[in-house]
């Protein structure tokens, strides 16, 4: 499916408020059927022929206009990537799966996480564990926000190809080594896995999906480097005692 696709923004001016502000309407089109949503903004200002608001304050409306357009476009490149059959509905529902109100999302669970584990530093979290898992909730944000330009994701609709989706954009945008994507994907592996357990995920994303590490072949240093190592004048207090250490090793 996806023939006939196409994503614009309306103006309902039937529906302009008492101050003239007019409310806009994201609308879809998939096999000559259509449907439009709210888009929870208004314009002052609307120029029909090229579908874009005008005056004070455009720039910004425009900005979230051609946001939400790619977002939908997106959604739509995903299925068809991923080999799905979708309709208008399936597209519909994965937008406003994001943007409902009254659910968790899942990067406040991370967070809700990572609060949890700083509050044991030094009893049943190291400091280099809550660190891992700050950096790998970073990593995931960026791709939240990339991909489906929203600040947060509904946990009841993080699903597989979700997953997927950020394996890749670790490997490919990111430019990780396999190793250390793995070890992000096990951060939110747990933080499903929590998920899961409390009940607001009731189907397992990582379902099939390995996370092993793949041995690497480090080779010694050899007698110039060791050398040029030993004589390095490191500022840091901290790393001439991690390099004597080595050396001493």
């Amino acid at each position: 499916m996806g023939a006939g696709f196409n994503v614009s923004v309306i103006a309902r001016t039937e529906k302009a408020k008492t101050n003239g502000e007019i409310p806009l309407y994201l609308r879809i089109t998939l096999e000559n059927r259509r449907s439009e949503i709210s888009m929870g903004i208004s314009a002052s200002q609307w120029d029909t022929n090229a579908r874009r608001a005008k005056g004070k304050g455009a720039s910004k409306i425009n900005e979230v206009i051609e946001e939400e357009k790619s977002f939908i476009r997106r959604i739509k490149r995903m299925f068809d990537e991923e080999g799905q059959n979708y309709s208008l509905e399936s597209i519909k529902e994965k937008y406003l799966g994001t943007a409902q109100q009254g659910q968790s999302g899942i990067l406040e669970r991370y967070q809700t996480h990572i609060a949890f584990m700083t509050a044991r530093e030094g009893k049943e979290y190291a400091f280099k564990t809550i660190q891992g898992y700050k950096t790998s909730y970073k990593h995931f944000r960026s791709f939240i926000l990339q991909l489906y330009a929203v600040e947060d994701i509904l946990i009841s609709k993080l699903d597989q190809s979700t997953i997927l989706e950020y394996k890749k954009y670790l490997l490919m945008e990111k430019k990780f080594g396999i190793n250390t994507v793995n070890r992000y994907l096990k951060h939110l592996k747990n933080i499903t896995s929590q998920c899961l357990n409390e009940g607001t995920l009731k189907k397992n994303p990582f379902n099939k999906i390995t996370l092993g590490f793949k041995e690497s072949d480090r080779m010694p240093l050899t007698e110039l480097e060791l050398e040029r190592l030993m004589q390095h004048p490191f500022r840091n207090t901290t790393y001439q005692k991690v390099r004597d250490i080595f050396v001493l090793s």
